[in-house]
């Protein structure tokens, strides 16, 4: 966006230099309403040239990705190997203890497509975490997801709106297994 906004500058700048240069004097109606937004525009313009020199070039920023991206082996780490303070470890070995690789089910859990992905199964949630299901028909939606992808697990954390466990319920879920480690509960439907 840097390069379209700095082209608007640039011609607003030109047009109000050009504009005050074919008049030797403005008149004081021109200056009353002209005069801050043409000021404003130049102080803008000042500050875009300010910036343009601390802009690393696009060749150097090619350079950088090509060695920044490269692990102590030289080759491309995986989305896996991709260092975080997150422990992914405890809630991925839970989930893992109780599916089958490939598996599909819906993780409520912060960061929950990523212990999908180090479990080895697929999360079919619509939501990134528990905390952004807070309407009826947010939940209905994820039941929704939930039948239509054949999923019959759920790895739910909380902290989670109180609804939520109702709603589980109510669909045929109860919880069957909890981990201490990861905060996680996996509720199941039978039949």
């Amino acid at each position: 966006m840097f390069p379209t906004w700095g082209l608007c500058v640039a011609l607003l700048s030109y047009a109000v230099l050009r504009a005050t240069t074919l008049h030797a004097r403005p008149s004081r109606t021109t200056l009353q309403l002209w005069g801050l937004p043409s000021l404003a525009t130049l102080v803008v313009f000042g500050l875009m040239v300010s910036v343009v020199p601390k802009l690393p070039s696009p060749a150097a920023e090619l350079r950088r990705i090509g060695t920044d991206a490269r692990g102590a082996s030289g080759s491309t780490p995986t989305a896996l190997e991709v260092r975080t303070s997150f422990d992914w470890s405890r809630p991925a070995r839970f989930v893992s203890d109780h599916t089958q690789r490939g598996e599909r089910v819906a993780i409520l859990a912060n960061l929950g497509h990523g212990i999908a992905e180090r479990s080895g199964v697929i999360d079919v949630s619509p939501y990134a975490n528990q905390s952004a299901i807070v309407f009826v028909e947010q939940m209905t939606l994820l039941l929704e997801a939930i039948d239509d992808s054949g999923a019959r697990k759920i790895f739910l954390s909380p902290p989670y709106s109180p609804e939520v466990p109702t709603y589980l319920q109510l669909a045929g879920y109860s919880v069957t297994a909890k981990d201490a480690d990861s905060n996680l509960q996996l509720w199941q439907r039978s039949g």
